[in-house]
């Protein structure tokens, strides 16, 4: 099975409205913040998962400035908790994903805001928002998310931050 790991951004209806805009995806995946990338397993240590994020904190970010990718996505890129969300991806790795983690990739915190079809269309996106700040965007919960083979996603799990 395919599966990966989110924190889910709550209250965050000014970052949801750009996304209905921008982003196909918007009613079928919440607004997060992934800590895990698309990886298959065969089985998910759902005890460990959950004690782990038990001994987590709540966690608050904030978001300054919009920029895109080399596949014409559009990112919130953290300006606040970008070492927590670091840290946090690293430990999920080293103790529960060792052999899906690619040291070739560099890893950068972000929210995916839109999917555009061009680099043209990215670029006209990024221009009109200008300068977006968000300074209070709480994760609190982490979803276990599997990715099915009609490409649809399904939450398997939630897990509340600080919470056994």
């Amino acid at each position: 099975m395919k599966i990966y790991l989110a924190l889910l951004a709550e209250h965050c209806i000014e970052v949801d409205a750009i996304r209905a805009e921008h982003d196909p995806l918007f009613e079928k995946v919440p607004l997060h913040l992934t800590l895990v990338f698309p990886t298959d397993v065969d089985d998910i240590n759902d005890s460990g998962l959950t004690h782990f994020f038990a001994a987590e904190n709540p966690m608050t970010v904030s978001v300054r400035g919009v920029t895109g990718s080399h596949d014409n996505l559009l990112f919130l890129t953290l300006s606040r908790g970008n070492d927590d969300i670091i840290d946090l991806h690293h430990r999920l790795y080293t103790q529960f994903f060792p052999d899906s983690y690619d040291p070739a990739y560099t890893f950068f915190p972000h929210l995916t805001v839109g999917r555009m079809n061009s680099r043209v269309d990215m670029l006209n996106a990024i221009h009109r928002m200008g300068s977006v700040s968000y300074e209070h965007i709480d994760l609190r919960t982490v979803a276990l998310v599997e990715i099915c083979a009609d490409g649809e996603r399904k939450i398997l799990r939630r897990f509340k931050l600080g919470h056994s």
